[in-house]
């Protein structure tokens, strides 16, 4: 709940539920200037199955990884990034790059 609260405070999309969230309470009435003014990036670890051995988990957090930064990129703050380049690269390629599910398959596993 933590967490949600601070998501739904820092998160620059959520600057239009500001009021209706927090509306009576001392955060509301004292805001800081780095309300809503961040991308955030919810990472959920949670449901990896560790039961199935190490290979399974590392490309389960793999997929875990590529699946958030496309949603990153493409819904959640798609606005922001049509707007940017990165390293030279518009939104597009990495869109591509992170649409290709086996970004990591010639990557070794050492741990």
């Amino acid at each position: 709940l933590f967490c949600n609260m601070l998501e739904s405070y820092y998160d620059l999309n959520a600057s239009a539920d500001f009021d209706r969230l927090f509306k009576g309470l001392k955060m509301h009435n004292n805001p800081t200037s780095l309300r809503n003014s961040y991308l955030i990036w919810k990472l959920d670890f949670s449901e990896i199955d560790t039961s199935q051995g190490i290979e399974h988990i590392y490309n389960v957090f793999i997929e875990k990884i590529r699946s958030s930064i496309l949603s990153l990129i493409s819904r959640k703050y798609s606005d922001i990034f049509k707007k940017i380049e990165f390293n030279g690269l518009k939104r597009e390629r990495y869109l591509e790059y992170f649409r290709n599910e086996k970004i990591m398959e010639n990557q070794e596993l050492s741990i």
